[in-house]
């Protein structure tokens, strides 16, 4: 007597368990990922990609020899100054972008000792439409010689084509963003939207409206005040939203008259 309909049934139940145990392994990897970006210790976990039987298309060729060594958590916080780290992560493949991109990585542009730190999501901050209104707030709003500041984003990396959700290239380039900002050791950050606003602040579930009711001092930079407000994109995208940002950018710059006026 042969099973034939209880071991296809037995063959199918295999399948879910792993594509489910598959599924939980990388939720878990990108969790942990992200914990270390934030600075908390932790097992490096650090998944093979998916195969083209997968329907995820086809796996990642090798890597390049003189990639950096494993994921960012790792080799960013060693970084002695501005230059090395952007070294580093012209280097980095840790995640989808880095492997797919054809140039370097958008690393941030600006003064190596501001006052001010501006951080966007991704790359679009330095180029087109966003890059023009940023200059107009800095310009009109926030009157600061470009001395003061300095402008980067979350994300260093462009998307690739077939990027739908940049889970896994925020993890890896949190712990980037961190050290740049330790080694920039501004007195002021304003995170541009929700996505550097949750990245920053280690709160992944807030909405944008508590977050920019409230006032965040990371610890690294000692004592660094931190605020949040809307993205670029979305001022492009809704004008009326305009006079609710420039609330967010008037208590920046009390804050900031009134440390440069101190210091």
């Amino acid at each position: 007597m042969t099973w034939k309909g209880a071991g296809v049934k037995k063959t199918s139940e295999a399948e879910d368990f792993w594509a489910e145990a598959e599924t939980l392994g990388r939720a878990l990897a990108a969790t942990l990922n992200y914990a270390q970006g934030l600075g908390l210790a932790g097992l490096p976990v650090k998944l093979p990609p998916l195969g083209p039987a997968a329907g995820l298309g086809p796996t990642a060729g090798p890597k390049s020899p003189d990639a950096a060594p494993g994921a960012p958590a790792h080799w960013a916080p060693k970084a002695r100054d501005l230059a090395s780290l952007a070294g580093l992560a012209s280097r980095c493949r840790a995640c989808p972008r880095g492997r797919t991109r054809s140039g370097d990585p958008a690393f941030g542009r600006g003064s190596a000792q501001p006052h001010l730190v501006l951080v966007g999501s991704d790359p679009g901050i330095h180029e087109g439409p966003e890059a023009d209104l940023l200059a107009a707030i800095l310009e009109k709003g926030f009157q600061l010689d470009p001395s003061r500041f300095y402008i980067t984003s979350i994300l260093k990396c462009p998307a690739g084509s077939e990027e739908a959700e940049p889970a896994e290239a925020l993890s890896a380039c949190l712990a980037v963003t961190f050290r740049e900002l330790a080694l920039l050791a501004p007195r002021v950050i304003l995170a541009l939207g929700e996505t550097p606003g949750r990245s920053l602040t280690g709160q992944p579930g807030t909405p944008l409206g508590l977050l920019r009711d409230s006032t965040f001092h990371l610890e690294d930079p000692p004592e660094a005040w931190l605020r949040v407000t809307f993205s670029l994109e979305q001022l492009l995208a809704t004008p009326d939203l305009k006079q609710e940002a420039w609330k967010d950018f008037r208590k920046v710059k009390n804050v900031l008259d009134k440390l440069i006026c101190d210091s």
